[in-house]
This record gives structure tokens, C-alpha cells and sequence, in this order.
């Protein structure tokens, strides 16, 4: 959801950073799912620029969770919905090669 610079940008001018973020995953407030899609850059070129910074030895994490609204929440309240959101995760991570994930947890217990 973070307005820029690109990955590319945030790269080249922090090298001394070898962790960074992408934030957020969201859910539908409703469920266990969740999706992730940059905000500032394509897709496309989000995973190309995400690459070259791995390559130059930056982890890259998404991050699920954080001050995001009660519609953008992701909610795990019985084992199905457990079931869907490591699924959603597994999916996210695995289509745009992310290294870990980042439990942002600011809303408490839910």
C-alpha cells in the first residue's frame, strides 16, 4: 500500500538495509485469505526489481497485519480459516519470491 519509491529506488539508496518490507497483505475483513498487489509499480516489474535487490543480498518479507482498516483485516477464527490464510500466504510468497513473512499483529487477539 506504500506509495514509493520502488523497490529499485529503496535499494539503490539504502544498501545498508539487507531486510525490507512490503506491507501489507490484506484480508477482506471477513475471512482467513489474503492478497497482496503493489501499489507504486507493476507487478511485473515489483517482482523483477524484488529479484535484483535479492540478488545484491536484501531479504524481502510481506508483511500481513498492521494499522490496515477493519475491511482490510485478516481474521482467523476457527481452523478453516487458519487453512486459507496459510494457503493465501504460501501463494503470495511463492508468486513473487518473497523470503519470509512479517506478522505485523497490531489488532490485538483477532
Amino acid at each position: 500500500m506504500y506509495q514509493g519509491p520502488t523497490v529499485a529506488e529503496v535499494t539503490a539508496s539504502a544498501p545498508q538495509y539487507n531486510i525490507q518490507y512490503a506491507a501489507f497483505a490484506l484480508g477482506n475483513g471477513s475471512g482467513g485469505s489474503a492478497t497482496f498487489s503493489p501499489a507504486f509499480q507493476s507487478a511485473a516489474s515489483f517482482k523483477v526489481d524484488m529479484a535484483a535487490s535479492q540478488a545484491q543480498g536484501c531479504k524481502w518479507l510481506i508483511s500481513i497485519g498492521g494499522g490496515v482498516p477493519a475491511s482490510s483485516q485478516v481474521y482467523i477464527r476457527n481452523q478453516t480459516e487458519a487453512n486459507q490464510l496459510v494457503a493465501s500466504l504460501k501463494n503470495i510468497v511463492d508468486e513473487y519470491g518473497f523470503d519470509g513473512i512479517d506478522f505485523d499483529l497490531e489488532n490485538g487477539p483477532s
